[in-house]
């Protein structure tokens, strides 16, 4: 069953200890979680003692769960090649799926990257380089795993980060802090500023959101919800509860928000066009197409039309401006329906050979609506078998057809 989580960071931001309490609210075990912290923290030769606990605080009314860590470490600057060591140490000594550890991994690393980028080179970590860092990376992994959902499909809100200034080890900077803003940017995660806020959205909280890949939470119908997560933050804010919220659950069908551009040229040559079909879809576009129209004057024309996220509308519509010269591009919102899709692999027999092949499932309210191989999988084993792909596509499709009935009948 294809899973779904979605972050929703509007009103207070995120933190690395927010998300870990909110799956912890939403019913990962508590132990389990606060074990994995413990034991990965006094993996880490400048901390010598280390506890967590989850207890329920309230936030202006909402009963949520609060990461309460308690440390004791050496003070220190550490280098960026140090802190990835030093982690991979304690990842040796983690109870921890090797799908976890990766998370752990990828997360550390868009950390690191960022801070490498904004300090042009130099790679010291200050606050990052705190084994509180390495006790949200592992928590969230570690959250996630019990939870069974570190493949699910991960969407977040625009993030509210706040505003203003806010102190660091490199003096004071302003909100979003350099190395927060320079993941939220390689991500394209959207976020929101808001003066006098202060700092609600850290490096750590983006850096978990980028590493499950979260996209833009634009829907109007996201999933079918089974568990519901509130993780708070240590501070108490004025006007609003400051609490991050997570829904966990199964995808029936999604009504999302897409970007439609449109235009017409008469001046460029079947080449350029074809190239900068290549280009869009390269760029980021979800779909694309060229058709033969008759334009003004009788003139004979094409139109080009391109679908995309919001997020990437603005490049792709500058694309079509510098590829095909156009002076005017349409813009529409629109919203698409989307049937739920998985993708499995199949390994399919042929003469005595196997071949990995992987077949796109689409589902809709629990039954199968669509069953299609992918067709680059297709090629390549079609030119390997030195057969055309019409005749093994029609094999491999019959071929996995038996497959699900022979494992049906062994069920039932």
């Amino acid at each position: 069953m294809k899973k779904m989580m979605v972050f929703d960071c509007r009103v207070s931001g995120v933190s690395g200890d927010m998300l870990v309490s909110a799956l912890v609210d939403a019913g990962a075990d508590e132990r389990a979680v606060a074990e994995e912290i413990s034991r990965a923290c006094m993996a880490l030769p400048w901390c010598s003692k280390a506890s967590v606990e989850f207890p329920v605080v309230e936030r202006k009314g909402i009963s949520a769960r609060m990461m309460k860590l308690k440390l004791v470490e050496e003070p220190m600057e550490v280098e960026a090649k140090r802190f990835l060591e030093e982690l991979e140490k304690a990842l040796d000594q983690a109870e921890l799926s090797e799908k976890a550890r990766k998370l752990v991994r990828r997360t550390a690393g868009l950390l690191v990257d960022a801070e490498v980028e904004i300090h042009d080179g130099e790679a010291k970590l200050h606050e990052l380089g705190s084994a509180d860092t390495v006790a949200d990376l592992v928590g969230f992994a570690k959250a996630l795993e019990e939870l069974d959902f570190l493949e699910a499909e991960s969407y977040v809100t625009p993030v509210l980060v706040g505003g203003g200034v806010v102190q660091t080890g490199h003096g004071e900077v302003p909100v979003p802090a350099p190395a927060t803003l320079e993941i939220l940017r390689r991500s394209e995660i959207p976020f929101i500023i808001r003066e006098g806020l202060g700092e609600l959205a850290t490096p750590t909280g983006v850096a978990l959101l980028a590493g499950v890949e979260a996209k833009e939470c634009s829907m109007a119908t996201v999933l079918k919800v089974t568990s519901v997560g509130y993780g708070a933050g240590r501070k108490e804010l004025e006007d609003r509860a400051n609490v991050l919220r997570v829904m966990l659950g199964e995808p029936q069908g999604l009504v999302e928000e897409l970007v439609v551009l449109r235009t017409n040229v008469d001046d460029v040559t079947g080449e350029v066009l074809g190239y900068a079909l290549e280009r869009l879809m390269e760029e980021g576009a979800e779909d694309a197409f060229i058709a033969s129209v008759l334009g003004k004057k009788g003139r004979p024309a094409y139109l080009v039309e391109v679908t995309c996220q919001p997020s990437k509308a603005e490049k792709l519509l500058k694309l079509l401006v510098k590829e095909l010269g156009t002076l005017g591009v349409r813009v529409c919102r629109c919203e698409r329906f989307r049937v739920p899709r998985s993708v499995e692999e199949h390994v399919v027999r042929l003469e005595g050979e196997e071949y990995p092949v992987r077949v796109k499932r689409g589902e809709l309210d629990g039954e199968v609506v669509r069953v299609k191989l992918e067709f680059d999988d297709v090629k390549r084993v079609a030119k390997a078998a030195g057969k055309s792909a019409r005749v093994f596509l029609e094999h491999a499709s019959y071929f996995i057809r038996q497959q699900q009935r022979r494992r049906e009948d062994e069920q039932g």
